[in-house]
């Protein structure tokens, strides 16, 4: 189950809205701006024109009180911003949301970031910012492996979706080689595509890109692995051990 708001009180009873990876949405009783991330309550004469916003980066929900008339209230105290979690109860004028927050991750994962998960961590790779690793023992070049995800569009494919991202890699990848993409299996995942992108350097010879596309609930996820073509064969059992522990899941 994803993240969710959930009204429990107030005059829009039972209505839920979904929280996104990436996505930041609005609530308040404003009307007529014509954007989908605004949520309007316009049956709540109590609540401001723009009340609270909440955000989905990473792990875990933040909202932030965006009313000077009046407060929002986390589970009965006025705040500024904070950290959400599953139970938290959230009230703005006259109506109360419910956070609801994704079941336990199924598959054994020793890490993860926002729905990727890895089972196996290489030794000696260095944490990168919460959306990977950094291999530092090589000077010549860092590898390393990141894991990120964005909503797909309304009616996008992931096929869709790395067709576009091919796109992009022609554009800004002068004289890159592409070959993929091709159905993968993760655990978790509604579909999976593997591709692999290799683009000339003239500074140490070609950088190689070992992409994985998964898809769930509507949130694409893409998992890259980067690395010259000289390490490709001293990588070559990290890079197994990495792909075969990678789960991808978004409840």
């Amino acid at each position: 189950m994803p993240w969710s708001l959930q009204v429990v009180e107030g005059a829009d009873m039972s209505r839920k809205i979904a929280l996104k990876p990436g996505n930041t949405i609005t609530v308040g009783i404003t009307v007529g701006r014509g954007d989908a991330a605004m949520i309007t309550f316009p049956n709540d004469g109590s609540m401001s024109g723009l009340h609270f916003a909440v955000s989905l980066a990473k792990d875990a929900p933040q909202i932030q009180n965006l009313s000077n008339a009046s407060h929002t209230e986390l589970n009965g105290a006025p705040i500024a911003s904070s950290t959400l979690k599953p139970g938290d109860r959230i009230k703005a004028g006259n109506t109360v949301f419910v956070v609801v927050g994704p079941a336990p991750y199924p598959y054994p994962a020793k890490v993860r970031f926002g729905g990727w998960g890895f089972e196996f961590v290489p030794e000696g790779w260095q944490p990168a910012e919460s959306v990977g690793f950094v291999m530092t023992s090589d000077p010549a070049f860092r590898a390393s492996i990141t894991a990120v995800e964005e909503p797909l569009a309304e009616g996008q494919t992931l096929w869709d979706y790395v067709d576009a991202q091919k796109q992009l890699a022609r554009q800004h990848l002068v004289g890159a080689t592409l070959v993929g993409p091709t159905p993968a299996e993760i655990r978790g995942a509604e579909e999976a595509l593997a591709l692999t992108i290799t683009s000339p350097s003239a500074a140490s010879g070609s950088v190689v890109q070992r992409q994985v596309y998964a898809a769930s609930d509507g949130v694409a996820g893409v998992f890259t692995i980067t690395m010259l073509s000289s390490q490709s064969e001293k990588l070559s059992h990290v890079v197994s051990l990495v792909e075969q522990g990678l789960s991808y899941f978004q409840g």
